[in-house]
């Protein structure tokens, strides 16, 4: 798995989890996890924490690309000179 691959896939998984901790604090939904309650403030800081991996991981797929890009735009100028 390349490392392009592997940021997408991760900042997409950390998004999607992001984005149920929003939704769980936005709706004010109860978490039970074996008999035990899960206080709200427990979902702030993982939205926290997983906004800011999805945001890394996402921003490190750009990056690579970016990358991929301007040397392709590289070799295509070597080409047509």
């Amino acid at each position: 798995m390349s490392q392009k691959s592997f940021s997408l896939a991760a900042g997409v998984l950390f998004l999607l989890v992001a984005l149920g901790h929003l939704l769980r604090i936005v709706f004010r939904l109860s978490l039970v996890v074996q008999g035990v309650s899960i206080a709200m403030w427990v979902s702030v800081i993982a939205l926290a924490i997983t906004s800011f991996l999805a945001y890394n991981g996402l921003r490190l797929t750009r990056k690579s690309l970016s990358i991929v890009w301007a040397r392709f735009g590289a070799y295509a100028k070597l080409g047509t000179s």
